[in-house]
């Protein structure tokens, strides 16, 4: 069975992930180096003009964790970005 993993969370935290994204981890974690530690507001537009097609995923991740702080932890003001993390996902047998 799979565990929730925002229920082990502060009350000040909020948890997203994105999970079978087709992409090299080695790619994403490019992208997501760049913008650990920025206030959500900042890594959304960086990721809105960033180059690399792993930022649409990324952003949409991050988008996500602000929505669900904003809505089920009822965090407002400065969020910023504390932890990101990139695993590999399942491969293809061919």
């Amino acid at each position: 069975m799979a565990e929730n993993k925002a229920k082990d969370l502060p009350d000040n935290q909020a948890l997203a992930q994105a999970k079978h994204i087709p992409m090299t981890p080695m790619k994403v974690r490019r992208v997501v180096n760049e913008v650990r530690g920025l206030p959500v507001d900042k890594a959304l537009a960086y990721l809105k003009f960033a180059p690399w097609a792993a930022a649409e995923p990324v952003y949409k991740c991050v988008a996500s964790a602000a929505a669900n702080a904003r809505h089920n932890k009822n965090l407002f003001g400065d969020l910023y970005i504390v932890t990101a993390m990139v695993d590999e996902g399942p491969t293809l047998k061919r």
